[in-house]
C-alpha cells in the first residue's frame, strides 16, 4: 500500500510487545508478513490466511527508518484485495476497522470460489 492511514501502524509499545512474545527480527530490508500464528517472518513472498481482526494473527513489517521498527495492521483495502476484490469494487460505507476486516476474515475468497464453481460446472 502507497500510504496507509497513520492509525494501523502500531506504537513502539505494541511493537516491543510482539518482539516480547514472538522472539522475530523486526530488521527487514522490504516489507514482509510477520505470522504471529507461527511467530515469524514471512521471507517466501507469501501470506498467511486473513482472519478477523479480533485473532490479530498477520501485520506487516517494513524497514526500520531512523532506527525504529515499523509494523502495522493490513488495511481495509488490503484485507479485500486479498479477497480477490479490485480496488474501489467494495463500498466500506460507516463502518469501522473491525467490522470491515471481520467481514473480510469470515468471507470466502472470490477467486478461489470461481475456481471451485468452475471446477464442479465442468464436471456436471
Amino acid at each position: 500500500m502507497k500510504k496507509p492511514s497513520k492509525d494501523i501502524f502500531l506504537n513502539e509499545k505494541q511493537i516491543a510487545r510482539l518482539e516480547e512474545l514472538h522472539k522475530v527480527d523486526f530488521n527487514v530490508k522490504e516489507p514482509l508478513c510477520l505470522d504471529i500464528y507461527n511467530k515469524k517472518i514471512r521471507h517466501d513472498g507469501t501470506s498467511i490466511t486473513i482472519t478477523e481482526p479480533h485473532h490479530n494473527s498477520l501485520r506487516v513489517v517494513h524497514p526500520p527508518k531512523k532506527g525504529k521498527f515499523i509494523v502495522r495492521k493490513l488495511s481495509m483495502t488490503e484485507h479485500y484485495r486479498l479477497m480477490g476484490f479490485d480496488d474501489g469494487e467494495f463500498n466500506f460505507g460507516n463502518q469501522s476497522y473491525q467490522q470491515i476486516c471481520k467481514r473480510a476474515g469470515n468471507g470466502w475468497d472470490v477467486s478461489l470460489t470461481g475456481k471451485i464453481f468452475k471446477q464442479i460446472f465442468n464436471q456436471l
